[in-house]
Order: C-alpha cells, then sequence, then structure tokens
C-alpha cells in the first residue's frame, strides 16, 4: 500500500504524518486559549493586560469599567463578588466567570 491510506483489515488510518505541534499552555487562560498578559506575571499586569484578557475570556463589555477603576493583575486576586458588583458586573454568570477565570490565573503560579 504506500505512506498513507487506510488498513482495510483493522479500520485504521495508516497515514505517517508527524503529530500537530503541541500548545505551550504554561501562560493561557485553558477555555479561550487565549495567551494573556503578554507572558508577564499577574503582579505585573497593568489595567491594559486585565482589559486583554477580560476580552480573551469572553468579558470585553466590562473593558472600560476595569480601566476607569485601574483594576491592575494584582487587584485580581482580592477582587471579591461584591467588589464585581460596586464595579458594575451585574449579571451573575459573568460574576461566576470572572472568579473561575481568576482561580485559573492563580494556579498558573507567578504569584
Amino acid at each position: 500500500t504506500g505512506s498513507s491510506g487506510i488498513n482495510a483489515e483493522y479500520g485504521e488510518h495508516t497515514e505517517t504524518t508527524p503529530p500537530p505541534p503541541v500548545r505551550d499552555v504554561d501562560n493561557e487562560s485553558w477555555d479561550s486559549g487565549f495567551v494573556h498578559g503578554g507572558g508577564k506575571c499577574l503582579d505585573d499586569w497593568d489595567a491594559a493586560d486585565v482589559v486583554e484578557w477580560l476580552t480573551g475570556v469572553g468579558l470585553g463589555d466590562y473593558r472600560d469599567i476595569f480601566l476607569d477603576n485601574d483594576i491592575r493583575g494584582i487587584n485580581l486576586p482580592d477582587l471579591s463578588k461584591a467588589d464585581m458588583r460596586d464595579l458594575g458586573v451585574t449579571k451573575l454568570g459573568h460574576r461566576m466567570t470572572l472568579v473561575q477565570e481568576i482561580k485559573k490565573l492563580r494556579s498558573e503560579g507567578c504569584r
């Protein structure tokens, strides 16, 4: 048969192409595959990095609120649900998403 095709006896694909490259996930949000903070540690993020991250996790509608309040990376782990309500994040689902995504940031280390 050649270097590629289907092995009819076993129904297996026998193509010998290499597997796709593995993504570097050290600095990515798991759900979106979004690389955030330009490789900086969370504590070094400025408000623009936070806004970029918010957009990447699907919460870009809150960009202006976070910028106006100068929310930086160092502030994110301490942001409570009450703080989020004070900022204007009124939808429960959005607050829950923020909490989950912030937990992911914490688990990535570098804090």
